[in-house]
């Protein structure tokens, strides 16, 4: 029992011959089985939890351990030097009655907003027809050039590609459920 536990946290096993590295492999080639559902009563943890289990697997050996007045000294925080002065002044801010009374003005709330841009680069939606951006008259009445008309068209295909073949469905192939 103690054997099983201790190769069980082992971060590597190292099988020693043929026989147990072929039970390896059959158990590493073997597909995991689904968690079971909510619905069904089962344990609510298990020592084979997956990795994003919220309890964390401590080893048996570790529950056990003594705790040392070393372990205890070095787990307290470190404490301040009796003779330490801050030079922090009071976090307190002291406020006068005119202060506190102050109105706020229209034009104070008016400067406090976000100013607000009319973006002249889209114009509102209309007809579908309709360009959506203002082209200007120079680009509109603008000739290509050869080149340009090159550069626009799309990657053609290499002459050796065969599009994927759809797949075709029979009775034959098709097996009674």
């Amino acid at each position: 029992m103690e054997e099983e536990e201790a190769s069980f946290f082992r971060k590597t096993q190292r099988p020693s011959s043929r026989a147990s590295q072929y039970e390896r492999i059959v158990r590493l080639s073997t597909p995991r089985t689904r968690s079971r559902s909510s619905q069904e009563a089962g344990p609510p943890h298990t020592t084979q939890c997956e990795s994003n289990c919220p309890i964390w697997h401590v080893d048996p050996r570790l529950k056990t351990a003594v705790v040392t007045l070393r372990l205890l000294q070095l787990s307290s925080p470190k404490l301040n030097h009796p003779d330490f002065q801050s030079n922090r002044q009071s976090v307190e801010s002291i406020a006068s009655f005119a202060h506190k009374s102050a109105q706020i003005s229209q034009r104070l709330v008016q400067l406090s907003l976000p100013r607000l841009k009319q973006s002249n680069i889209c114009s509102d939606l209309g007809r579908p027809e309709e360009t959506i951006w203002t082209v200007p008259r120079a680009a509109a009445r603008a000739t290509t050039s050869a080149r340009i008309e090159a550069l626009a068209t799309p990657k053609q295909l290499s002459k050796h590609y065969i599009p994927p073949k759809e797949p075709e469905w029979s009775r034959r192939n098709v097996q009674s459920i």
